[in-house]
């Protein structure tokens, strides 16, 4: 097993990310961790974290850019140099359960499986949120829940043969690059196995992060049109476009929808990323979507985004999370 960390502006948390992974109760594992030119004291949090290891000292590299490449490039980096058969992507601001490599290796041995995937929880600063998603030994379904948002998209809770990464091409945006991936490796994978067993932990405090920083979202924007582009090509690729391309836009509308701000409005959002998603059908025919949160998101195609962003603090606040 191989285990890669990019470490980027998370001085923060890192200390915590690698405590976990250092303790893990299985000793065949090889850490690698990427510097992606960090800013900030990320990397020598990282060494005094590592010191207090030292029997864990031969099962650790440390690579670093030549330049700052963001995290997908970052992670193909770590990749070619990795020896084991499964790979685990960790985002350095997230945690792991100690007994996660363990227990996902020993599903994957059970079953002979190609990917294994795991639930998960949210974490924010005064609640954490339990994720379970329904997956299932069924290729083609499961690429119908990754795609409509029914599924995880993330790379870091799932363990993945390093042998289905010949075929992936590795994104340049940052993005939504997980989904793209994990679209490429469920196509390639013959055997997706699923542990019903919370083993990672998203970090939603870091304000630092692609995702929660709300000066990044012109950026995210246009770079969700990439993945848009990227995603219908792959489709077509595979010629499996009229099978799946209903998904992709249900998915790309959502896009639309989470990112509607006061600078961002949905009609300029969609216009964006996926002109061809601008159509109420894909918001009332996604069945991932319960009753409420349908007849909230569609008053964004009649110019009351405010209901939508409403809706969503309420949520929040109801929840208890921010």
């Amino acid at each position: 097993m191989s285990i890669i960390v990019p470490i980027y502006n998370v001085e923060k948390f890192i200390a915590k990310c690698v405590t976990t992974l250092m303790e893990q109760n299985c000793k065949n594992i090889e850490y690698i961790f990427v510097n992606d030119c960090t800013p900030d004291n990320s990397m020598q949090v990282l060494s005094d974290t590592l010191a207090k290891y030292p029997n864990r000292k031969d099962d650790i590299k440390i690579i670093n850019n030549a330049q700052n490449s963001g995290s997908s490039i970052t992670r193909k980096n770590g990749l070619n140099i990795a020896n084991g058969e499964y790979i685990l992507f960790i985002d350095s601001d997230d945690w792991v359960e100690l007994d996660m490599v363990s227990s996902m290796l020993k599903k994957a041995k059970e079953t002979d499986a190609d990917i294994v995937c795991c639930d998960y929880y949210i974490n924010y600063k005064n609640k954490q949120v339990y994720k379970s998603h329904n997956y299932i030994n069924y290729k083609s379904r499961m690429i119908i829940f990754l795609l409509s948002g029914y599924s995880s998209p993330s790379l870091c809770d799932k363990i993945i043969k390093k042998d289905l990464y010949e075929k992936v091409e590795f994104p340049k945006f940052s993005y939504g690059e997980d989904l793209y991936i994990c679209l490429q490796v469920f196509y390639y994978a013959e055997n997706i196995q699923y542990l019903r067993k919370v083993l990672y932990h998203y970090n939603k405090v870091n304000e630092n992060s692609i995702t929660s920083n709300k000066e990044n979202l012109h950026k995210n924007l246009s770079q969700a049109y990439e993945l848009n582009i990227k995603i219908q090509d792959f489709l077509k690729e595979k010629s499996i476009f009229k099978q799946y391309i209903t998904y992709h836009y249900q998915r790309m509308l959502l896009i639309a929808i989470c990112n509607i701000s006061d600078i961002t409005p949905f009609k300029d959002n969609i216009l964006k990323i996926c002109p061809q998603a601008n159509k109420i059908k894909y918001i009332l025919s996604n069945k991932n979507l319960s009753l409420i949160r349908k007849f909230i998101y569609t008053f964004s195609f009649f110019h009351m985004e405010f209901v939508t962003k409403y809706a969503k603090k309420m949520y929040k606040y109801l929840k208890g999370v921010n």
